[in-house]
């Protein structure tokens, strides 16, 4: 029962620990680049330094 307990607690973590470095990277982004959106991986207007 204590296996299952640590993986649901660790699942969970990881998904609000993804969810929580996702928000910090977007409003990083709003700051230094002044846009709203960071641009996709597969943009080609986009640079290697963006």
């Amino acid at each position: 029962m204590s296996k299952l307990l640590y993986k649901a607690i660790s699942i969970g973590a990881s998904v609000l620990g993804g969810i929580l470095a996702g928000a910090i990277f977007k409003r990083v982004w709003r700051v230094t680049a002044d846009e709203d959106e960071a641009p996709s991986a597969t943009d080609a207007r986009s640079s290697w330094s963006e």
